[in-house]
């Protein structure tokens, strides 16, 4: 299923690239387990839309920002590709200097 595909993408982007980012903190940060954070990590199990937005907020990044950085173009549908790369490009000039995310 592509949604959770892109959750997946985004909690592990998180944990790989947030300095400090277990999953229990970011479970914390959202109001779930250690262990629902790793089977969404895993793929087994996906994020209510709210706890989902509220990783962007957890981390003070609009939704769009994260995503750009975290899914996998595997996971972008072909057509979309071109305009995500391209979206992705925008993002990291315009946050290069402002995140302490590694994209």
């Amino acid at each position: 299923m592509p949604g959770n595909d892109y959750v997946t993408d985004l909690v592990r982007f998180i944990h790989e690239n947030v300095a400090g980012q277990t999953f229990k903190r970011m479970g914390e940060k959202i109001g779930v387990s250690e262990g629902m954070m790793s089977r969404v990590a895993s793929g087994n199990r996906s994020l209510s839309l709210d706890r989902f937005f509220g990783l962007a907020h957890a981390y003070k990044l609009a939704l769009p920002v994260l995503l750009a950085a975290a899914v996998k173009e595997e996971h972008i549908p072909e057509k979309l590709r071109p305009g995500y790369e391209d979206f992705r490009k925008i993002v990291r000039q315009f946050y290069s200097e402002k995140l302490i995310l590694n994209f």
